[in-house]
Parts: structure tokens; C-alpha cells; sequence
């Protein structure tokens, strides 16, 4: 991995999440839109250069990239389908010996359910790391 250097593809859709639309309450009254925020703390912290935006859902934008990931932060929707479509969609993208890390693995059952499935059925491909982290699960690639 090349350190700070590495380039960082962060995707979402800036529309907010299930469990923020009915606690968010926007200046003008319209949709959440989390895009203009972003983009000002991108350039604030000086990462224009190193993080991209990809505007869109997971899964959508996920079919499309053809890169190979060193590090794959997962944090999104905590329904079993949807966290699981994101993994399936994303995993194969890992490099060997890249890691895979999960929020929310500990607290909502959509994120726990997937984690247990691929300790159970897909052992053989991924080391799962237990760490002190309350609410981060780490999955490193073995083949």
C-alpha cells in the first residue's frame, strides 16, 4: 500500500441514511444532501488529489469498477441484503492480504448475520481478526 498516498474512492449517495430521514431536519426543509459538506471537508483537509467522490449506490457503482482495492471500508445500510449485496459485489475487488473492515458488524443484525456467514461459509478465503474495536469487524483475504 503506498501510506497517505494511497488513492481513497469514497462512495454514497449523499441522500442520508433510513434511520437519519425521520431525525434530520434540513435548513430549507428539502432532501438531505450531504455532498456540498463533503466536498468542503475534502478540500479543507487538502485531499482533493487523494480522495474521489463516487456519487451513486454501492452496488450500482460497484458492477462498474474495474480497480483492485487494498482496503474496503464497509458502512452503509444495515439490512441483511443490502450489506450483503455490497459485500458480494465489493469483496472480489480485494487485493491478497488486503483487509475488509465492517461498521456496525456488533450492533445491527443486517451487518452480524452477513459477518457470521462468511466466518462459517467462507473460511477458507477470509482471516477473521478480533480486535478490541466495539464496532469494527476485520476480514483480511487469504487467496
Amino acid at each position: 500500500m503506498k501510506g497517505n498516498k494511497a488513492q481513497v474512492y469514497a462512495i454514497d449517495h449523499h441522500k442520508g441514511s433510513k434511520e437519519l430521514k425521520n431525525s434530520v431536519i434540513t435548513t430549507d426543509g428539502g432532501p438531505i444532501n450531504s455532498l456540498p459538506q463533503f466536498r468542503e471537508n475534502i478540500f479543507r483537509a487538502g485531499l482533493n488529489n487523494i480522495v474521489t467522490p463516487l456519487i451513486g449506490y454501492s452496488q450500482d457503482i460497484g458492477f462498474g469498477f474495474d480497480k483492485k482495492i487494498d482496503l474496503l471500508f464497509i458502512d452503509g445500510s444495515h439490512e441483511h441484503k443490502d450489506v450483503s449485496g455490497d459485500f458480494d459485489v465489493w469483496a472480489p475487488k480485494v487485493k491478497k492480504w488486503a483487509k475488509i473492515l465492517m461498521h456496525d458488524a456488533y450492533y445491527f443484525a443486517g451487518p452480524a448475520r452477513l459477518l457470521a456467514e462468511i466466518i462459517l461459509e467462507q473460511h477458507n478465503r477470509w482471516f477473521f481478526n478480533i480486535h478490541d474495536y466495539p464496532n469494527l469487524a476485520i476480514l483480511k483475504r487469504l487467496n
